[in-house]
C-alpha cells in the first residue's frame, strides 16, 4: 500500500487533488479527493478542499473546504489528471519547517530521487495515441479550450471525466504493464501514411472546484510515436537536433513548425487542428513492486549500503551549513527557479525536469555565478555540446561595468563542436 504522507507531498507539489479513504469521528469510513491548501504542521492537520465525486455522478456536487486529520487518512493516491493550485505560501511554510514534517514525509527520498526516476521512466517509453475518441468528454468545445486555455464544463461532461478518472485507477491497479493515459490537446502532428504522428500536445487537465479542464502551458513532445502501421522518429524529420527543435518551437512555433514542414516528403502534411485526444505511455514492464520494496526498506532504515547511498535523504547534512547568496543576471526569475538555485547550492543532489522554454538554461547561468560569489566551484556537464555552447557563449558575454568576463576559452584538443569531447 502507498504511503499517505509520500502521496500527500506528491500532489502538493505538483498540485494534484488525491483520492482519499478517511476514518471520521462518527466511526464511519468515508472516501473522497482532496485539494490539500494549508497544513497545521505541529497538530497533523490539513486543511483542504474536499469534493465527492460520487454525490456529483448521482446529484451533483460542489467542494466544500474542511480540515481533517492526518491520522486518521488510511490510503491515498494521486490522481494525475487532476489540477489545482497550490498556494505559494504553503510551499514556504513547508521548506522552512522541513524538520517538523517527518510525519509527512515531505522531504523523504521517495519524493525526490526515486519519483524523477519513475518520471523519467514514464517518459523514455513506447507513446501512441487511443484511436476511439468519441467515448472521452460528450460535446466538448475543443476550440474554446485551445484558444483560452481552459473551459468550464456542463453537468454531463463533469460526470464524464469523473467516470474516465475512476476508470483510469481501476485499470492501473489490474495492468500488468505500466500504462499511463494523458487527456491532451492536438497541436502539432504529421499526417503520414502510416497514421498520425503526434509531434506535440498539451495535457489538460481537471479541477473539480471550478468544474474546469485546464490545458498545460508548455508543449509535451514525442520524440518518438508509434501509429497502428509501425514507429515514427521525430529526428528523420529534422536538420537540427532534437533539444534545438523543441526549444525553438517553445519559444517561436510558428517558425519551427515551418522548419518541419520543409523536411516533409510527399503525401505528409502537417496538422495544427486542436482535437482532443488519450495519449499512452506503456511502458514493457512495471517496476511499482520493485520501487515500492525500496520504500519499504528504505523506512524500516534496512537498504543495502548502496541503495542507501543512492536514495538516501541527504537533506540533514546540510542543515547547519550558512546560507547561502542567491545571485540572478537578470529579472527574468520566478519563484520556482529560485528555489532551485538554493537548493542547488545547499542540497546534495537537486533534480530540475521542465519541457523547452520554461528557463532551465537560465537557471544554470544563475546557479554558476550564485556559486561563484558563495566561493563554490561548478562543472558544468551535458550528453552533447549543444547546450555547454550555449553556457558558454552567455558566459562569456557577461561583464562588469566596462570590463569584460574572462572566461578560459575550450582546449583546440578537446574537439568542442565536433562531437568529440
Amino acid at each position: 500500500m502507498k504511503r499517505v504522507g509520500v502521496e500527500l507531498s506528491k500532489a502538493i507539489k505538483a498540485g494534484h487533488w488525491l483520492d482519499i479513504v478517511y476514518h471520521n469521528k462518527k466511526g464511519e469510513t468515508t472516501q473522497y479527493w482532496i485539494a490539500v491548501k494549508d497544513v497545521d504542521i505541529d497538530g497533523r492537520r490539513l486543511v483542504v478542499d474536499m469534493y465527492n465525486p460520487a454525490k456529483h455522478l448521482h446529484q451533483g456536487y460542489t467542494t466544500k473546504k474542511t480540515r481533517i486529520a492526518f491520522d486518521r487518512i488510511q490510503s491515498a493516491e494521486v490522481l494525475d489528471e487532476t489540477t489545482y493550485e497550490t498556494p505559494s505560501a504553503l510551499y514556504k511554510k513547508l521548506d522552512n519547517n522541513i524538520e517538523k514534517l517527518g510525519w509527512l514525509e515531505y522531504d523523504s527520498f521517495d519524493s525526490n530521487i526515486l519519483s524523477y526516476l519513475k518520471a523519467c521512466l514514464q517518459r523514455d517509453t513506447q507513446v501512441y495515441r487511443r484511436l476511439e475518441t468519441e467515448d472521452l468528454i460528450s460535446g466538448l468545445d475543443v476550440e474554446t479550450l485551445a484558444k483560452h486555455g481552459g473551459i468550464t464544463l456542463d453537468e454531463h461532461q463533469c460526470i464524464d471525466v469523473i467516470k474516465r478518472i475512476q476508470a483510469l485507477k481501476k485499470q492501473k491497479r489490474q495492468d500488468i504493464y505500466l500504462k499511463h493515459h494523458e487527456l491532451a490537446i492536438n497541436e502539432l502532428s504529421i499526417a503520414t501514411s502510416k497514421g498520425l504522428f503526434v509531434v506535440a500536445y498539451r495535457r489538460v487537465l481537471f479541477n473539480p472546484k471550478e468544474a474546469s479542464l485546464r490545458m498545460q502551458a508548455q508543449p509535451t513532445f514525442n520524440p518518438r510515436f508509434k501509429t497502428s502501421e509501425g514507429p515514427h522518429a521525430l529526428k528523420h524529420y529534422l536538420d537540427m537536433d532534437l533539444h534545438t527543435f523543441m526549444e525553438g518551437y517553445a519559444e517561436n512555433p510558428k517558425e519551427y513548425a515551418g522548419r518541419l514542414e520543409a523536411n516533409l516528403i510527399e503525401h505528409e502534411t502537417l496538422d495544427e487542428r486542436p482535437y482532443l485526444m488519450d495519449i499512452i505511455r506503456e511502458s514493457p514492464f512495471n517496476v511499482e513492486a520493485d520501487y515500492q520494496a525500496i520504500s519499504e526498506r528504505m523506512r524500516e532504515d534496512k537498504p543495502p549500503i548502496p541503495i542507501k547511498a543512492f536514495f538516501g535523504n541527504m537533506t540533514r547534512r546540510h542543515r547547519r551549513q550558512k546560507e547561502r547568496y542567491i545571485v540572478a543576471l537578470d529579472n527574468r526569475v520566478d519563484i520556482d527557479q529560485m528555489r532551485m538555485i538554493h537548493n542547488a547550492l545547499k542540497q546534495y543532489s537537486t533534480y530540475v525536469q521542465g519541457p523547452p522554454g520554461t528557463g532551465k538554461t537560465q537557471s544554470i547561468l544563475n546557479v554558476i555565478v550564485s556559486a561563484f560569489f558563495n566561493d563554490q566551484t561548478a562543472l558544468i556537464a551535458a550528453s552533447n555540446n549543444h547546450p555547454l555552447e550555449s553556457i558558454f557563449q552567455r558566459l562569456t558575454a557577461l561583464s562588469y561595468k566596462t570590463n569584460a568576463n574572462r572566461t578560459p576559452s575550450p582546449s583546440p584538443s578537446c574537439g568542442w563542436g565536433t562531437g568529440m569531447c
